[in-house]
Order: structure tokens, then C-alpha cells, then sequence
């Protein structure tokens, strides 16, 4: 796991207060692993309130490397700059690659191999990034509150949550209540709540007074709209001498306790100062609002200041209940009154022991074991997925090849080879002519490629055999109804050539089938007593036409000539598609005419 490479899609900036983020970003580094921290790409859309967020982040970036910056040889930080419309799909995708091309790019030239991803957001661009670019890697999201009760701008998250819940293979949660969301969708979910720098506050000595004094009831966090303002203006203006300092960034209007006299603020201070000041306190609070949100929370603060031996007043939410049960040593206050009694009735217990069993290096390792197990569970599937996979590639690709080996094959030997000239002579019959009662033509029948230039060749064999004097009458039968009958053009034709009148004769009907031609036909034959005819038709219909009429009309003698389009008969190696369709189309018109007993 040391070797790994780790990508972590923060919820804050690196600048920020100390916090789980930078908890386990460091101890990934100290294990070895080098770590690409990308810092908040947001939830909600910004505010006027976040102008000076914004503004930040423009010269963080203009001070960087193309948004790439170096904490030091194991961290490096990406200050992306993204269109803050988070729910927007346009700029969702937009974002997506933006966010996809930078980080792709520090993969590229940093050499980072199949690298971990870490996300602590379940923003759309996460989600759509886990669910393409990163489709493969091992994917942890790591639940460290309910984002989508932060706000109201904020909780169209919720839907995109449970997609995220959905697609990684591990979740780690910091609370009870997170932690019983997430498994509803994941049974890979893993409770860890943050840990203290239990060794790093026990060895630090250094303690620091606000004013020299030691009264200083302490907040450390930042000043968000997560505090409960009109519960700290009752208790501050209700316990004058006390002293209420708050160490973190101001991120709201904190109007309602900013003027009190009782009250300081030292900003944001590095963790091993903020420890400094905590030694001096005597009281750790958290004055949070309750609701949906702070009762998924788990307090990173709570540990600490427990851990520097202080007693903890909170207000009544659901995890610190929870903690409390199990511990007995934290003061729950369920409204401003209470919480302005708690902070009298204080008995100054020493808590470090309680801390000790959430020290952050016990998590970590926690951590460490379950990544570690999971990780290697994902990449045996992985290699027997990848070993199935190409092992089934193999199989397809050797079907694929026959196939395809197949088809070639099979195209040369319909297109390219003598077999459907071959069949095609079968079709074709010819007789030595002799001298006839008459000549019939029957135009039209079969199928669409009889149509139209059919009747041309039909004319010119009719004109040719009658010029030659095998007989002195014509008689033209078409198979199918048209709208300009070819029978009439064959006769125009004819009559065009010279041919009177008075020899041509021509069929109304329509029948509807070559058997129905033959028998409408040969029975005019017989009342006519025509015996012995020249029988012109396609090439191809000539074996299934003659067929019919040797079963129906044995006692006349048909013969039927070579043809203007007879096929050829030197081998031929090459066929065209519309000679194939004839072709397969007689054989089986040939088999459903000896299916109806028609010959």
C-alpha cells in the first residue's frame, strides 16, 4: 500500500482549518504514498457572499503551475478552475473535462499508477468522472457529512449521492446516521470517525493564554452557518466572566456576538498553535444548531479537546449522543438555558484517556487494513476478471476469425465461382426449332426482374424467329396487371417492324401465376388446335414453364430456342446479385408448384 498512488478529491481547501482532509493526506504521505489533492470543486452554486472565495481561488491558481501546486515531495495540490453551476448539465460536462484533462495529465507526467481515488464530494462531476475516467480504479468515497442537508442550494446532491454510494467499491463513514445511509445502498461501508493527533497534543508543552488569563472557554472551527448564533449570544451575554474565544475563518455574518467584550477572535492558526491555546482553556465547546445535517456530523474538535484534557459542552445532536452513551463524559445541553448551566456546573475532569481510544493513528491503521483487504479482494477479481476476460477474447476472437474466414469463403463462392452459372443452366432449357403452329410469349411472369426490359428481349426473339419463318402467328400472354401492359408494347413493337396485324393475337386476362398462364393459354391452343408451338420466355423461367406445360398439356409440343439473353455456356466465374435472386427465386418456385402438384 506505501507504493500506491492517491488521488483525493477534496470538500475544502488545503488552506483551511486542520481537518479529517488533511488528516489522512498526511498520513498517506508519511506511509509513503504520494498524494494529488484537488482542492473543493463546490456542491451549490456561489453567492455574492462567496466573492471573496472566488477571488481567492483565481490568484491561488494565477500563483500556481497551470493550478498545480507543491506542498512538498509527496503532496501536490490542483486548484482547478471550473463554472460554478454545478447542477447545470451543460456545464457539468464542460466541468467534467476540465476537471478530467488536468488530472489526467498530472497521471501522464508524474508517472502515477493505477492511482487510488479518494473522494470526499458527491457532486455531479464526481460521479460522472467515477463513472467513465475512472471506471477501473479502486473508488472510496468518504461520507464525512450529509452534504445535502448543508443548504437548500445544496440538495439536489442527494440524488447524485446515492449514485456515488452505488458506484465505489468502499465507503467510509464518520457517523452512525452516515453510516446507516450509505449501507443501505453499499454493504461495503466502513464507520471511521476522525481521530485526534493524540501523540502530537500530548507532546506538545507549549501553552498559550488569550489576555493572561484562565477563563477562556474555546470554539475552534470555522464560523459557519452550522453554529448557533442566537444560543451563543444568550450564553455569552448571560456569563460575563467567562472569556469566549473562537479560533478558525469566519465564513458568515456573525453580527449577533461580535461586539460583546467577553468575546475574541484569533482567526485561522495552524494546528500546533490552535493545541497551544487549547492547553490554556478550560472548557471545549460546540454550539451547533440541530438538525438533519449537524446530526449526521461527527465533530473532529470533539477528540481534540478531550485530548488536551478539557470537559465538552454540546448541543444535543445525534452523534454526540451517541458518543456520550458510550462514555459518560460529555455535558449535552438541549437549549441556550442549559447550555449557560452546563458551563457553572463544570467539574474540571481529566478526559485524555477517552481521547486516546480515538487517536487518529489508531483510525488510520483501521483504515489502512480495511483499504488494504478490499484493495487486494479488487484486484484478484480484477486479474481473474482480466484472465477471464481474455481467455473469453481468445474464444471470440478464434469464432470471429472462422467467421469472417466463413464469409470470404462464402462470398467467393456465390460471386466468384462457377456454381450459380452452374444452376443457372439447369433453369435454362433449349430446343432445336423446327417449323411451328405458332409462336407464345408470355411477358411479365415470374418476378420484378421479367419486368420492364424483359418485354425488349422477349420482343426481339418473337420478331427474330418469326422473320425466319418458324412460324406465321404470335400470340403475347402477360402474367401481371401493369399500367402500360408490355404485351401492348411487344405488340407496338412488332407492328413497328412489320409485322401485321392480323398475325398478333393477345390475351386480356391477367392471370396470376405462371400455372394459371399456361393453363389460360394452352386451352385457347386447344380450341384453336395448335399442337406444336415456339415457346419464348426468360431464360430462367423456361425449365419451371416447361414443366407446367408437359404435365398439363402433354399433347403439345412446345420448344423453346436460345434466347437473346441466354446465359452462357462457357463456365462463367463471376455472377452479379439481381442473376442470383432470379436464380434462388425459381428453384424455389419450381419446389412450391411440385409442393401444389402443379407438374
Amino acid at each position: 500500500m506505501s507504493k500506491k498512488d492517491y488521488i483525493i478529491f477534496s470538500s475544502i481547501d488545503w488552506e483551511v482549518h486542520y481537518q479529517l482532509h488533511h488528516q489522512l493526506t498526511n498520513s498517506l504521505a508519511k506511509n509513503g504514498s504520494r498524494v494529488l489533492f484537488v482542492q473543493n470543486i463546490g456542491v451549490r452554486p456561489v453567492t455574492v457572499g462567496d466573492t471573496s472565495r472566488i477571488i481567492k481561488r483565481l490568484k491561488d491558481w494565477l500563483f500556481s503551475t497551470k493550478g498545480f501546486k507543491k506542498i512538498n515531495d509527496k503532496i501536490s495540490l490542483l486548484i482547478p478552475l471550473i463554472f460554478p453551476f454545478p447542477f447545470n448539465k451543460f456545464f457539468i460536462k464542460i466541468n467534467t473535462i476540465l476537471i478530467k484533462d488536468s488530472v489526467n495529465k498530472w497521471i501522464e507526467k508524474n508517472n502515477f499508477s493505477d492511482p487510488i481515488i479518494i473522494t470526499f464530494l458527491p457532486n455531479p462531476i464526481i460521479v460522472k468522472l467515477f463513472e467513465n475516467e475512472f471506471k477501473s480504479s479502486f473508488k472510496i468515497y468518504y461520507c464525512a457529512n450529509h452534504m445535502s442537508k448543508g443548504s437548500p442550494q445544496a440538495s439536489p446532491l442527494e440524488n447524485w449521492e446515492i449514485k456515488l454510494f452505488r458506484n465505489v467499491n468502499l465507503i467510509f463513514t464518520i457517523s452512525r446516521l452516515t453510516y446507516k445511509r450509505a449501507k443501505q445502498f453499499n454493504l461495503e461501508t466502513y464507520n471511521y470517525p476522525p481521530g485526534v493527533q493524540f501523540n502530537e497534543i500530548i507532546t506538545n508543552k507549549k501553552i498559550l493564554y488569550v489576555n493572561n488569563q484562565n477563563n477562556n472557554i474555546f470554539y475552534i472551527g470555522a464560523l459557519s452557518n452550522v453554529i448557533d448564533y442566537e444560543l451563543l449570544n444568550y450564553v455569552i451575554k448571560k456569563l460575563p466572566q467567562f472569556n469566549f474565544v473562537f479560533i478558525g475563518p469566519v465564513l458568515v455574518n456573525i453580527d449577533k456576538i461580535k461586539d460583546f467584550k467577553n468575546v475574541k477572535f484569533l482567526g485561522q492558526l495552524d494546528h500546533t498553535t490552535t493545541i497551544s491555546y487549547l492547553k490554556s482553556a478550560i472548557i471545549g465547546i460546540i454550539p451547533y444548531k440541530k438538525n438533519e445535517f449537524t446530526d449526521n456530523v461527527y465533530s473532529c474538535k470533539l477528540n481534540e479537546y478531550l485530548a488536551c484534557g478539557l470537559p465538552v459542552i454540546s448541543t444535543d445532536l445525534y452523534e454526540i449522543q451517541q458518543f456520550s452513551k458510550e462514555n459518560n463524559i460529555i455535558n449535552i445541553a438541549r437549549d441556550k438555558k442549559e447550555f449557560a448551566s452546563e458551563i457553572l456546573s463544570i467539574n474540571n475532569n481529566i478526559f485524555i484517556n477517552t481521547s486516546k481510544k480515538n487517536s487518529w493513528n489508531t483510525r488510520f491503521t483501521e483504515i489502512q487494513k480495511t483499504i488494504n483487504l478490499k484493495l487486494n479482494d479488487f484486484e484478484n477479481n480484477y486479474y481473474k476478471s482480466s484472465n477471464l476476460f481474455f481467455s473469453y477474447y481468445g474464444k471470440i476472437k478464434k469464432r470471429l476469425s472462422l467467421t469472417l474466414i466463413s464469409f470470404v469463403l462464402f462470398f467467393i463462392l456465390i460471386f466468384y465461382s462457377p456454381l450459380f452459372w452452374y444452376l443457372g443452366n439447369i433453369l435454362n432449357v433449349e430446343h432445336t426449332i423446327s417449323k411451328s403452329d405458332a409462336i407464345v410469349v408470355f411477358s411479365g411472369d415470374g418476378y420484378s426482374t421479367y419486368l420492364n426490359t424483359g418485354y425488349q428481349k422477349r420482343a426481339l426473339d418473337s420478331k427474330k424467329y418469326l422473320e425466319k419463318g418458324y412460324a406465321e402467328k404470335i400470340i403475347l400472354s402477360s402474367g401481371r396487371d401493369q399500367t402500360i401492359r408490355e404485351v401492348n408494347l411487344l405488340k407496338l413493337f412488332l407492328l413497328n417492324k412489320g409485322i401485321e396485324n392480323e398475325q398478333i393475337y393477345i390475351f386480356e386476362e391477367y392471370p396470376a401465376s405462371t400455372y394459371e398462364n399456361v393453363i389460360m393459354v394452352g386451352n385457347y391452343l386447344k380450341t384453336k388446335k395448335i399442337n406444336n408451338i415456339i415457346f419464348i420466355t426468360a431464360p430462367y423461367h423456361t425449365r419451371r414453364a416447361s414443366l407446367i406445360w408437359n404435365s398439363n398439356f402433354p399433347n403439345i409440343k412446345i420448344k423453346i430456342p436460345r434466347l437473346v439473353d441466354s446465359p452462357k455456356k462457357n463456365i462463367q466465374w463471376k455472377t452479379d446479385l439481381d442473376t442470383i435472386k432470379v436464380i434462388i427465386y425459381e428453384y424455389l418456385a419450381i419446389i412450391h408448384n411440385k409442393f401444389n402438384n402443379r407438374f
